[in-house]
């Protein structure tokens, strides 16, 4: 596509900063000796693989998430035990289905049974 020809054009990058994802066995193209400028979602490592394919928890999203080898290996990507929801950057403060039910359900139990008595 476009940012193809740009680089084979300006080998250096010229103005194209980063990695430019492709749908290929390559995953990202870029000049010589560039840096990713994405980041792993869960720890922030600069990233740019999106090898295992995981994908964003907001079900009108699903987008590609980058998850670095180290947190998969470490199963930080996976929703098991309360682990993490996985949000693209464009989702980040997107609220889950269902959350909002589960934080107003924790509130109202804990104010139920952890308040103390007044005395009268």
């Amino acid at each position: 596509g476009g940012i193809h020809r740009y680089l084979e054009a300006y080998p250096d990058g010229g103005y194209f900063k980063g990695l430019n994802y492709v749908f290929d066995r390559r995953e990202s193209h870029g000049p010589e000796g560039a840096v990713s400028l994405a980041a792993c979602v869960t720890c922030g490592v600069p990233w740019s693989s999106y090898k295992g394919k995981r994908r964003c928890a907001v079900k009108s999203c699903r987008s590609l998430v980058l998850v670095c080898d180290d947190c998969q290996s470490r199963g930080k990507d996976r929703q098991r035990d309360g682990g993490p929801d996985l949000r693209c950057e464009r989702c980040e403060g997107v609220e889950l289905e269902g959350e909002a039910e589960k934080t107003a359900g924790a509130g109202a139990a804990v104010g139920e049974t952890g308040g103390e008595a007044e005395a009268s």
